[in-house]
């Protein structure tokens, strides 16, 4: 205990005879002026910063004009379909706890998967754990400046986005996990010889003799 003692003596003592001298800006005048301006205006909500969906760029734009390029895609009848206002992801949820209790009592699921992925107890009765409860979903846009020729990047540009809808807190979410890795991930390494999982895949592909690749 005394050397414990000894050594944090020590190492005070150290830190206060040592002057530290102050830390160095990195940026000039002028940028630390832009990124304080750009976080006041972020922070009001008249600009918004995103990543860009391809090339690791940053996208600076109007938020209501990242609005209006949404609703103009999500009012496309051939992109989307208007489910109504009465839609609610209550309503989902609860059908999608009738299709479990109907796959248990055919038998294509025991009831301790039910439990496990949507916490379905053996009286059919939805568990009350946090595990269990599903958030909302929400989709957000992700610009693709690459879509547009170098000249055309100017401010107010009517951007490409692709929209993203973000399904990892939604009611689903649990079963679709379970129902690809028990069913549809089999079916796919068995009828889709030629899926392409990602680029280095591609590439190991690309190496492999073509007579390889016909079953």
């Amino acid at each position: 205990m005394q050397i414990i003692n000894q050594v944090c003596d020590e190492i005070k003592e150290f830190g206060r005879k040592t002057e530290f001298g102050k830390i160095k800006q990195n940026l000039s005048g002028p940028e630390r002026w832009g990124l304080r301006w750009l976080k006041k205006n972020v922070k009001q909500q008249k600009l918004v910063v995103m990543k860009a969906d391809k090339g690791g760029a940053i996208v600076i734009m109007d938020p209501h004009q990242i609005i209006d390029i949404l609703l103009k895609k999500l009012e496309n009848e051939s992109l989307y379909i208007n489910l109504g206002k009465n839609f609610t992801f209550k309503e989902t949820t609860a059908k999608m706890y009738d299709q479990w209790r109907l796959a248990v009592n055919s038998d294509y699921v025991s009831q301790k998967h039910a439990y496990d992925v949507v916490g379905l107890t053996e009286k059919m009765n939805i568990s009350t754990l946090d595990l269990y409860k599903p958030g909302t979903p929400y989709y957000y846009a992700s610009p693709k400046p690459h879509k547009l020729p170098l000249e055309k990047l100017v401010p107010g540009v009517d951007m490409p986005v692709r929209i993203i809808t973000a399904l990892h807190c939604g009611p689903t979410v649990r079963a679709d996990k379970f129902i690809g890795e028990n069913w549809l991930k089999p079916l796919a390494d068995d009828f889709c010889k030629d899926l392409m999982r990602d680029s280095t895949n591609f590439l190991q592909k690309l190496s492999t003799p073509y007579s390889a690749l016909i079953p």
